[in-house]
């Protein structure tokens, strides 16, 4: 084996957490030179703000030094095509200078999904991003109180809106338009509102615009999905039972239409005790088990309860925390420009369904009553005792999918012949029933 392929393997054996590649297939490693005893590479990542870039750079030099034959390693670390304008938003109006697009979003209103975006978005600027942040929330404007910027937003030669800056993020929001005074409005309307306020805006060039969307599954989040193709959402949710149902709903929806789910939010999962620093659990028992159980999906971190940030979003309380939020979502993000690797493709074959993995992985093979028997929907499960509301001999020996989406890389979402269609079953579930 001549050294370049010695070199590879080696190289080969670090494996990327997240994607579950190696960096050589993933085509990590670029422009390799060798130059007698001295080997040097760049190691061009997804992002800049890998969080184990360090420990990739170390464990890239250790392996090859010891190699017979190798004295010196040099390894430059990069970021690939992520910080190149995509071109998906070039032809929408206002857009043109904006790299990506991720909505944080809620199905159920009061679990604290617009001061996370804020947050989120406030630590995506401090890394040097240009940010900006759009308030959808025709009906309840938070942006306006959050930022404690009340002005309306003036209008440049072209008729488009100037958005406000408050050190370094640009915010628009329907309450820069009208102020205090109620949106008495009907649903078309509210639409068109929607359509001015991401296309209508001058936002010149952006890193990230970030969108606060209202709660729910209507109309305004359809216009959102519609108007602008997203890089992806975020779901903020609390730990109690009624969040956790709509949660589901959100998902669907998003995958209904193409918007990747980039991870979970569980919100005002805890109170910190002033006195001992205790954790106490505002609606008991933490549901993360539960929330990636029903849904398949990551949840990227748990947030507490904080009065503080009513007060102010620029207390230094929590920056850890927050850090850690966007380095999780910087990774979802980058994981799903390679999610056609990670999804299975997808048959029925007489009595089962067959999941097909790339990369050689053994297929996976589920019988139709066994994978409509686990399903964990309020339907079929009690949602507080956890019990089975069905038991096997209640599903039919003739049990049929008639469609199965694929949602993400992450779950199935399947249609029965006996009429039901609420279950998510995320691969992992299935994979634990084979």
């Amino acid at each position: 084996m001549d050294l370049k392929n010695l070199i590879l393997n080696e190289l080969a054996k670090i494996v990327d957490p997240d994607l579950k590649k190696d960096i050589v297939s993933l085509g990590f490693v670029k422009d390799m030179l060798i130059d007698g005893r001295s080997v040097s590479f760049i190691l061009e990542l997804t992002t800049k703000n890998c969080p184990i870039k360090d420990k990739f750079k170390k464990d890239a030099e250790d392996l090859l030094l010891a190699i017979d034959g190798i004295d010196e390693v040099h390894v430059s670390l990069s970021a690939g095509s992520s910080h190149q304008v995509s071109s998906k938003y070039g032809g929408i109006r206002g857009l043109s200078g904006v790299k990506k697009i991720i909505a944080v979003s809620s199905c159920k209103g009061g679990v604290g999904k617009s001061t996370v975006a804020a947050l989120l978005a406030k630590e995506i600027s401090s890394r040097g991003f240009k940010v900006g942040i759009v308030d959808l929330d025709i009906f309840g404007p938070s942006l306006p109180t959050l930022f404690r910027k009340h002005e309306r937003v003036s209008l440049s030669e072209n008729r488009e809106f100037i958005p406000h800056d408050v050190d370094g993020i640009k915010l628009m929001s329907f309450g820069f338009l009208v102020g205090d005074a109620p949106a008495v409005v009907r649903g078309p309307i509210a639409t068109n509102y929607t359509k001015q306020l991401l296309t209508q805006t001058f936002w010149g060039e952006l890193d990230y615009l970030i969108i606060d969307a209202p709660p729910g599954t209507g109309d305004i989040q359809l216009t959102m999905t519609q108007t602008v193709p997203l890089d992806g959402a975020l779901v903020v949710t609390t730990s109690q039972i009624l969040s956790l149902n709509d949660v589901i709903r959100g998902i669907k929806m998003f995958e209904k239409v193409n918007v990747p789910i980039l991870g979970i939010i569980e919100n005002m999962a805890y109170q910190l005790c002033c006195s001992c620093s205790a954790k106490n659990e505002t609606f008991g028992q933490s549901n993360i088990e539960k929330i990636e159980d029903l849904c398949g999906v990551n949840v990227l971190a748990q947030w507490p309860l904080e009065k503080e940030w009513t007060k102010s979003l620029d207390l230094a309380i929590h920056k850890g925390l927050i850090s850690s939020s966007v380095d999780s979502l910087m990774i979802s993000l980058e994981k799903y420009k390679k999610r056609d690797s990670l999804i299975p493709r997808v048959s029925i074959e007489n009595n089962a369904v067959i999941l097909k993995w790339e990369g050689g992985e053994k297929d996976w093979k589920v019988t139709h009553r066994d994978l409509r028997f686990s399903c964990k929907c309020a339907h079929c499960v009690d949602e507080l005792t956890g019990q089975n509301k069905i038991v096997l001999s209640d599903i039919s020996e003739d049990i049929f999918p008639k469609k199965i989406d694929i949602l993400g890389n992450y779950a199935l979402a399947i249609q029965w012949n006996d009429g039901h269609s609420s279950g998510i079953y995320p691969y992992k579930r299935i994979q634990e029933i084979l």
